[in-house]
């Protein structure tokens, strides 16, 4: 008769929100047994996708929106609304504080779409690395060499186009849209089997092409982003920039994950719900995390994980002169005790 394995796990979630403690205690199911969809890299490229966010529009069991193509609202666990986005992000198991003025930005994530390997959906409230799913969770895993030594470049441009259609020489005629927008990424990836290290810079730019969108936002921001031949751009868009730092180390006893990242976008269109409007601001996110699992016996082993995370929204230039000064701070702490029994 085969031996049965049980695994039982002690798992105590902290979150720390400012001066706010809550402390659980909760069972943890394997992830043998986590209902979950699974996108993988080769899905991503036959697919065209040109960003992050756009990984939301492969998964049926998401309903997604959005206003520029750039921020997306996305409902994933089918119970809770567009105005209630409360979803969690990890990348590489560590839980980026993205969540801003009931904002989800995944594309403010420090990396570029090609970087991805795999995509965990997590639609079904369950437990998941310590994580109560409530509203679901989304959590990218990035790829990686094996041994030796690669720095991949990526460019890439995407051209937008649009007509008025049948309704040109009536009021109901839209704007004719002709945009490129670009992406560049470059990363150095490192690795002699024990020792992983992986560093990358990343651009991306994102035009708002939307005729709505651009009437609110004339009034307190209008002109050409584009210095050298403004009549050939003459809508405002969104860039970002960001860079990450992964280190990994492997061990018999020990594994150890490193992860700090820094995303800027240095004019962001955040729409606020009591104007009505698009307000532009200075976004900016930086990250800090580690993640230890430490073996004690073939039986027992104990894993921490400690995120941090600070987001800022910062005046930019506009004629209401409205200046958010927002800040928030993000730490998440967990502390998990896993042992096996056989019998």
């Amino acid at each position: 008769m085969d031996d049965i394995i049980i695994k039982l796990n002690y798992l105590i979630p902290v979150l720390l929100f400012l001066a706010n403690l809550i402390t659980a205690n909760n069972v943890h199911i394997d992830k043998d047994f986590i209902e979950r969809d699974v996108i993988y890299s080769n899905m991503i490229e036959k697919s065209g996708l040109f960003r992050v966010g756009d990984i939301l529009l492969l998964v049926n069991k998401i309903r997604v929106n959005t206003l520029d193509g750039f921020t997306w609202s996305a409902n994933i666990n089918g119970l809770s609304s567009f105005q209630r986005q409360n979803w969690i992000i990890l990348l590489d198991g560590q839980r980026l504080g993205l969540n801003t003025f009931n904002n989800v930005n995944i594309n403010m994530l420090p990396i570029n779409i090609t970087q991805i390997d795999s995509v965990e959906i997590i639609s079904v409230p369950q437990i998941y690395d310590g994580i109560f799913t409530n509203y679901g969770l989304i959590h990218i895993h990035t790829k990686s060499i094996s041994n030796g030594k690669a720095m991949t470049f990526f460019q890439s441009a995407g051209n937008e186009t649009g007509d008025p259609g049948p309704y040109i020489y009536t009021k109901y005629k839209s704007p004719n849209v002709e945009i490129v927008g670009s992406g560049t990424s470059i990363v150095l990836d490192v690795s002699n089997n024990k020792h992983i290290m992986s560093v990358g810079i990343n651009y991306e730019g994102h035009t708002l092409t939307d005729w709505a969108m651009n009437n609110r936002v004339q009034n307190i921001y209008y002109r050409s982003d584009n210095w050298i031949i403004p009549e050939l751009y003459p809508n405002p868009s969104i860039e970002k920039t960001s860079a990450f730092l992964k280190l990994k180390t492997k061990g018999i006893k020990v594994n150890y994950e490193f992860f700090t990242s820094y995303s800027r976008s240095n004019k962001y269109f955040l729409f606020f719900n009591p104007l009505g409007r698009e307000i532009p601001m200075d976004y900016i996110i930086k990250h800090i995390g580690i993640n230890n699992n430490f073996t004690i016996s073939e039986n027992m082993n104990i894993t921490y994980r400690l995120h941090y995370s600070n987001n800022q929204f910062n005046k930019y230039p506009n004629s209401l002169d409205i200046d958010f000064d927002w800040e928030s701070n993000n730490l998440h702490a967990n502390l998990e005790n896993q042992f096996i029994i056989s019998s």
